[in-house]
């Protein structure tokens, strides 16, 4: 049974991201694009980050500011992962070729929608549109686009989520 809510209208969205903060096989530089769009499109929402790695600082350096709405959590110890994960409407996973990234089976579990790329093995795990959303790799425009529509219709997030999980 899944046992969690989901923000509503009036709240953040709440976006979370949990692994190693690397550019290359994660390109966590495209969340620098993503925040941008999302206050461009004036999205109220709440980017949470777990994890740490060679690209932590500059990432956070440059995440915070431009936005208060970004948060660096750090590890998160493996018994606490599905909490995090319970309190994210949206996994996000940007990679161009980490297809079966734990995380992201991680976040589907404690029910939040997945926002990813198409890398190898997305397919098999979810089915676009229905548990969530699978984006062309590096479509930054794609990702923006549906973290939108999900912040538009807040009601998808615990149909999209009870499916995924």
């Amino acid at each position: 049974v899944l046992d969690r809510e989901y923000s509503r209208e009036g709240q953040p969205l709440s976006i979370g991201y949990a692994g190693r903060i690397v550019k290359e096989a994660k390109r966590l530089d495209l969340l620098i694009e993503i925040v941008r769009g999302l206050k461009e499109k004036n999205i109220d929402f709440q980017l949470n980050i777990a994890g740490n790695g060679e690209y932590e600082e500059e990432l956070k350096k440059t995440l915070t500011s431009l936005s208060d709405s970004v948060h660096f959590v750090g590890t998160i110890k493996r018994e606490y992962i599905a909490d995090f994960w319970k309190k994210q409407d949206i996994g996000i996973n940007c990679s161009d070729y980490e297809g079966r990234c734990i995380s992201r089976a991680e976040s589907m579990a404690s029910g939040a929608v997945p926002v990813v790329t198409d890398t190898s093995g997305v397919g098999d795990d979810m089915i676009n549109g229905y548990h969530g959303y699978i984006v062309p790799i590096g479509d930054v425009d794609a990702m923006i686009e549906r973290i939108c529509y999900l912040y538009e219709h807040r009601g998808l997030l615990k149909v999209m989520g009870e499916r995924a999980h």
